[in-house]
Parts: structure tokens; C-alpha cells; sequence
């Protein structure tokens, strides 16, 4: 990531002050985490679900296709953006992920990558070690949450955080709970992505 290119452009906010505006994606055929971040602090969350958009039935490759169709959609109504982070994937060789469903998500991954081009000053792709280290995922949720002071039910460190007390405003739509944890990881990707341009 050039420093030169982040720090080069900031979102305009009401009465045309600048602010570190951060777009987090968190990838998924489904259900696509997604959250903003505007000077350190969650704005807007959602996740776009393409069983709500197309068909419950929409799966495999079909299902990764109009992912990216709906994500080049999402991003182009998007705000300028300081920074742009879409998790990557990554095979770990002891890993029981399936090759298939990783490749799938990486055509997800790109076409984020290729629609925030247009929208960011800067798009970064990390691997999940890269901004959550080797914590489960249960306890990177819980402490993307507790640096925002926000309400969850913790039940173990492999285990998504469950509901979530989300403030006024901030979580676009009804997701469903199995998105949850898209939208959770799109919150950390976001901040994770904030802290990349302040520091």
C-alpha cells in the first residue's frame, strides 16, 4: 500500500471537512459483509444477500456471479474512500477449507477489488493472519466490538459473537443472523483498515 496514495484523499463529510472514510468487505457468495468507517467510528454496516436479490436457489458459481454483479452495483453508489480492505483467501495446507469454495470467494474478493478501484484512493486485499493474527474468530469479533463499546453475546472463541446491539442507524437492512458474522468481520476490517492509514 503507498502511503502517499492513502493519505491523498479523504471522503468530504456534511460542510466539506475531510475524514478518513474506510470501506470494509468481508466476502462471501451469499452474503457479503460490508461496513464503513469514518474516523475510527462504524457509520453504516450491512451485508448484500443474494438469495434476497435473485434466489434462494443461486449457488456455486452462479452464486459467486451475481455477487460480484451486485458488489460492482454496491460500491458504485459508494462515497469516496480514504481506503478500501477486502479480505483475501488463503489455503493453509492442514486447512479443511475446500479448494473450490476458496476460489469461488476470491472471484468475490476481485470483483470488490476491481469496483473499489474507482471509489478508493487505495484497495488493499489481506490474507485473514494479515489483520486478525491467528486469534479465532470468536475473539477478533469480540474485540472489533468491545473497541466500539457495542452490546454481544460471547460464546467461546470459536464461535461468531451473537447478537449484536447495533446503534441507531448503523446496520442497514435486516440481516439475517447467519450473516452476522460477515457483517462483524466487515466491522474489523474496516477499523483494521483505519488503523493501517492513521498509524
Amino acid at each position: 500500500m503507498q502511503e502517499s496514495a492513502v493519505s491523498d484523499r479523504r471522503g468530504d463529510a456534511e460542510g466539506g471537512e475531510k475524514v478518513t472514510r474506510v470501506l470494509g468487505i468481508d466476502p462471501d457468495t451469499r452474503g457479503t459483509g460490508w461496513a464503513i468507517v469514518e474516523d475510527g467510528k462504524v457509520v453504516q454496516c450491512g451485508v448484500l444477500d443474494i438469495t434476497e436479490l435473485y434466489s434462494k436457489k443461486v449457488k456455486g458459481r452462479e452464486a459467486a456471479v451475481c455477487m460480484a454483479g451486485t458488489l460492482v452495483k454496491f460500491c458504485a453508489g459508494l462515497p469516496p474512500m480514504t481506503l478500501a480492505v477486502i479480505e483475501g483467501q488463503q489455503v493453509y495446507r492442514s486447512g479443511k477449507a475446500d479448494a473450490n469454495n476458496l476460489l469461488l470467494l476470491a472471484l468475490v474478493s476481485g470483483a470488490a477489488a476491481g469496483a473499489c478501484v474507482w471509489k478508493a484512493a487505495a484497495t488493499v486485499v489481506p490474507r485473514p493472519k494479515d489483520w486478525k493474527g491467528q486469534q479465532p474468530k470468536g475473539v477478533n469479533q469480540a474485540r472489533s466490538l468491545n473497541r466500539l463499546h457495542w452490546i454481544f453475546e460471547f460464546d467461546g472463541p470459536d464461535k461468531p459473537v451473537k447478537n449484536v446491539e447495533f446503534p441507531e442507524g448503523v446496520l442497514m437492512g435486516q440481516p439475517k443472523a447467519s450473516h452476522l458474522k460477515e457483517v462483524v468481520d466487515a466491522i474489523g476490517l474496516a477499523l483494521w483498515g483505519y488503523d493501517q492509514v492513521i498509524s
